[in-house]
């Protein structure tokens, strides 16, 4: 039980640190006007989620655990992430985690019954199991499905006549603010 909340608060301090860097400095408005591709996208998200998780299946313990996690949880998100779909990703992000913490404590519930009745044949825990990791798969495979879609919307928006606005968060420098910029 100790592990599994240890894990939990690395997925959520994971999570946490991924949201405070997703501004970078000042010059950041004019590194980024170029169009983002498809193809780069799609590899971030099914890359950031293969690789982690099948190392997290490889690696016993509770670093494997932790990196499968993050190859479940955050991973698909990534190709938002690259595409300045900073919202979407998140979402996706926090759905997921909700989705695998619910089923996780409807498990631990239904393993606690499982252990105080002697007529239950543990089918319960087995279906709890199997809804969360069919929501979760489902949600795995919308994220990445959809990522060129957030490219598409990044690629837009960087038509002329448009104003941008991007969050500045700089950790090291321990500075945040907003840059507006407009392209002509």
């Amino acid at each position: 039980m100790k592990s599994s909340i240890a894990v939990c608060v690395v997925v959520l301090c994971l999570v946490h640190m991924a949201q405070g860097s997703t501004g970078i400095d000042s010059s950041y408005v004019q590194r980024t006007h170029g169009e983002k591709s498809t193809t780069v996208a799609l590899g971030w998200a099914l890359g950031s989620t293969i690789i982690p998780t099948a190392g997290g299946l490889v690696i016993s313990g509770l670093p494997g655990g932790v990196l499968c996690l993050y190859g479940v949880l955050i991973g698909p998100s990534t190709g938002h992430f690259y595409a300045h779909q900073w919202n979407r990703g998140f979402t996706t992000v926090e759905i997921r985690t909700a989705i695998a913490g619910i089923g996780a404590l409807a498990s631990l519930a239904a393993f606690g019954e499982l252990m105080s009745d002697d007529d239950d044949d543990g089918t319960s825990v087995g279906v709890i199991a199997g809804i969360t990791l069919a929501c979760v798969t489902s949600t795995i495979i919308y994220d990445i499905v959809t990522t060129p879609s957030s490219v598409c919307t990044y690629n837009g928006s960087l038509k002329t006549g448009k104003v941008h606005i991007v969050p500045n968060i700089d950790i090291a420098r321990k500075r945040s603010g907003i840059s507006i910029a407009y392209r002509f």
